[in-house]
């Protein structure tokens, strides 16, 4: 099978004008945190888990990263430089396989400034709120595309919540946006192959091994959300999945300190998402971490 990235290239310029057609109602997407915060339920910024510190030079920044700069996919609505800067600090970490599915096959644009108004509305369930809190405050997230806008994520700006939620706010992009549209009738004939289809149907059974392993890490550790973590499994086994593989992408990429606590405190979730007998685990999708 071709790799996701690979796929994605081949298909993008077709693809991209009927996803653009085949467009969603209005719908925000949230972020949460990287699989450390996640497991004990916190939403605060955690200073540890701060993306791109490694690329905070912008010398360091690769052609295509500095090349966003000046395009149309960034708007910043505050003229905050340095909010910019960590869009871009950020962007240099994610994989590739993210970066085209949200800027070539989804012609996605990050906009700085509005978050927290413009994610107000971001749903929370009971469940969720029981874990996270019942005041949880949502200062970025993601909005499908209408008539006159086209899908973007929208986020306060504020440095540290850049660096702290972008990465992970690209991922339940591809998990809570594509995904489902590609499991959905009538898909556009552009994007109704078998690889999509593969892709789709083995990105849910990951999904699912990911849930089921992050549950075991969490009672392994004798952590006490643990059963909280579980009846949100049970309630929906979907959204919870999404939050578990999203965080896993941020721990995987974002830093070399969130690599390194993903692989010793989450051993069962990192077997799966790095799984080398498996051909369509995460890491073989997306790929490794960019340099």
């Amino acid at each position: 099978m071709k790799s996701r990235t690979a796929l994605m290239t081949n298909l993008a310029c077709l693809a991209l004008g009927s996803l653009l057609l085949w467009q969603c109602k209005p719908h925000t997407g949230s972020s949460v945190e990287s699989l450390d915060d996640a497991a004990t339920g916190s939403t605060a910024i955690n200073t540890a888990n701060l993306c791109g510190a490694d690329k905070m030079s912008q010398a360091k920044l690769p052609d295509y990263i500095t090349a966003l700069s000046t395009s149309k996919a960034i708007v910043n609505t505050t003229n905050n430089t340095a909010a910019r800067d960590a869009v871009l600090t950020t962007l240099a970490v994610v994989p590739k396989g993210l970066l085209q599915l949200f800027f070539v096959v989804g012609n996605g644009q990050i906009v700085i400034g509005g978050g927290s108004e413009a994610c107000a509305s971001t749903p929370f369930t009971t469940t969720e709120r029981a874990i996270f809190g019942a005041n949880t405050k949502v200062p970025s997230c993601w909005i499908g595309p209408t008539s006159s806008l086209p899908l973007r994520l929208v986020l306060d700006a504020d440095t540290k919540l850049i660096r702290f939620s972008l990465l992970r706010l690209l991922a339940y992009v591809q998990a809570e946006y594509f995904i489902p549209r590609l499991q959905s009738p009538g898909l556009p004939a552009p994007l109704a192959t078998p690889e999509w289809k593969t892709y789709a149907t083995s990105f849910a059974a990951s999904r699912d091994r990911l849930a089921t392993s992050f549950l075991a890490d969490m009672k392994a550790a004798g952590n006490t959300k643990v059963v909280e973590m579980a009846q949100h499994f049970a309630t929906d086994p979907v959204r919870f999945g999404n939050m578990v593989y999203a965080n896993a992408v941020d721990s995987y990429y974002c830093s070399a300190a969130t690599h390194r606590t993903f692989q010793s405190s989450f051993a069962n979730t990192w077997r799966v998402y790095t799984d080398p007998a498996d051909a369509q685990s995460p890491l073989a999708y997306l790929g490794p971490a960019a340099n």
